[in-house]
């Protein structure tokens, strides 16, 4: 592309239907690709982000503050499966996993407070 001088390409959108030349073959590398994520990285199918968010603070790598620190002390009170009663699993259209939940929050001046879990993105 840099050879032929491209500098952008534009995308129409809502042009219709993609045509895929072999729908057998994408749904086995979906099924692949799915039960691949539920071994290698089942706390994030399971529990979402914000499980992620406490471990990375654990070891020093979550960026907080527009990326000036890595210092987050309040992280381990987004490890929303220890701290709130779960309602039930609520996840996103179109998504595998089991991330998203409704919570009920228990405790703390939020107490009563139904919606869902926080998630780190």
């Amino acid at each position: 592309m840099g050879s032929k001088k491209l500098e952008a390409i534009a995308i129409s959108r809502n042009q219709g239907y993609i045509n895929i030349a072999n729908r057998i073959k994408l749904d086995e590398c979906k099924k692949k690709l799915l039960e691949y994520f539920k071994i290698h990285n089942n706390d994030n199918y399971n529990y979402g982000t914000h499980k992620v968010l406490v471990a990375l603070d654990k070891v020093g790598m979550l960026p907080e503050r527009n990326y000036t620190t890595n210092i987050f002390p309040d992280a381990n009170k987004f490890n929303v499966r220890d701290r709130f009663k779960i309602l039930q699993d609520s996840p996103c259209i179109f998504c595998p996993s089991r991330h998203c939940i409704d919570i009920k929050v228990t405790e703390g001046p939020y107490a009563g407070f139904f919606g869902k879990d926080p998630q780190y993105e």
